[in-house]
């Protein structure tokens, strides 16, 4: 619409010209908001000087290329008045829409590639607007060759606005670049990092059954007394990753200690100690379970708690 209204003044393009580059301009501008672009999760602040910055540089090469275009039309090819009007009138509809591309990516045009709507919509408008170059409508008729000649001449300015803008990112907002370059390889070690973490922390079923058993012998051997069932589970926690580690080293030790398992005569004695074992298992992990859930700080200021209440006398009333 500005280059419109800029070679308005250096030579006459009519009122009906300029109202129908808008009406097709809105046409295209309405499908913009459907286009495939990256955004990001949070809200983003405008960059004010990074916006005035390159509207300003293809604002002065639009106007270059629309002034070449009719130094060209009227001083090189000698065309009449009426035909360098329609000349600028298909110029200035073309770039304006091809503009759209060039703005609506950081990187190349090509880099995203636009959603449909939005290349049904500028292909349409572009489309009536050269019919209308074309054949005459409110103008003097352009022809084919002519309009086919407007379009090259536009599409090769595009293409050198494209590459201008690139040049412009770099020379005004060279920071954002190298931020996402370093964002990106600080990235890599710490996704490389977690998965191990996460499989060192998470003990194997058998092993978790093994100290479950080691800490209930500690129970028994401190006289089936509650209060330290947290101490017990990482005191056999500490024990069976020991023994893994010396068993990993040797892998005959644990062969050989297999034929010097006891066997009990009572068969049926067996199988209650062993029911009556397993469910005392259950019960230590079920606990260990629920002190993981609780908390290990939060539980042992509560069993710091109940011992300072044991050792505290108690001051009777009645007495």
């Amino acid at each position: 619409m500005t280059l419109a209204i800029l070679v308005f003044n250096f030579y006459p393009v009519t009122a009906v010209m300029i109202v129908m580059i808008a009406v097709l301009n809105d046409g295209a501008i309405l499908s913009i908001a459907y286009d495939n672009v990256h955004y990001k999760d949070k809200p983003e602040a405008w960059n004010m000087r990074l916006v005035l910055g390159i509207s300003t540089v293809l604002g002065v090469m639009g106007v270059m290329a629309a002034f070449g275009l009719f130094y060209l039309g009227e001083r090189v090819f000698h065309l009449d008045h009426a035909h360098v009007q329609t000349l600028m009138y298909l110029k200035l509809s073309v770039a304006g829409h091809l503009t759209i591309f060039l703005t609506r990516t950081r990187g190349p045009f090509w880099s995203i590639r636009p959603a449909r709507i939005l290349w049904i919509a500028v292909l349409g408008t572009q489309i009536v607007a050269t019919l209308i170059a074309v054949y005459g409508l409110f103008m003097t008729p352009l022809g084919w060759g002519w309009a086919g000649f407007v379009w090259g001449y536009a599409l090769i300015w595009a293409l050198v606005n494209d590459r201008v803008k690139l040049l412009a990112y770099k020379v005004i907002d060279p920071v954002k670049g190298q931020t996402k370059t370093q964002g990106k390889s600080l990235a890599k070690p710490e996704a490389k990092a977690e998965p191990k973490s996460e499989a060192k922390a998470k003990p194997k079923p058998e092993v978790k059954t093994q100290i479950a058993k080691r800490a209930y012998e500690f129970y028994e051997e401190g006289g089936s007394k509650g209060g330290h069932s947290v101490q017990d589970w990482e005191k056999a926690e500490q024990e069976i990753q020991k023994d893994e580690a010396k068993t990993e080293s040797k892998p005959d030790a644990k062969a050989e200690s297999k034929p010097d398992a006891k066997v009990e005569p009572n068969p049926e004695a067996k199988a209650k100690r062993e029911s009556l074992t397993d469910l005392k298992l259950n019960v230590v992990q079920r606990v260990h379970e629920l002190y993981e859930e609780l908390g290990r700080e939060d539980v042992r200021e509560v069993e710091e708690w109940e011992k300072a209440a044991r050792k505290t006398p108690v001051n009777d009333p009645h007495k």
